[in-house]
């Protein structure tokens, strides 16, 4: 979004450009992947070690 674009201008901290994206309605890469467990398609080990970082 805009809102978004200018914040990375302004040099915001990254956990309020993140903040702000879902508040906006993105979806984060680990919430992606538990509807994945959810579904049967992986299994929560495996999106542990893949995105474990992201939330971090």
């Amino acid at each position: 979004t805009d809102e978004i674009k200018e914040m990375i201008h302004a040099e915001r901290p990254l956990s309020e450009i993140r903040y702000r994206a879902v508040t906006d309605g993105m979806i984060t890469l680990r919430q992606s992947a538990l509807k994945k467990v959810l579904n049967g398609e992986t299994s929560l080990r495996e999106i542990n070690r893949v995105t474990f970082s992201e939330e971090g």
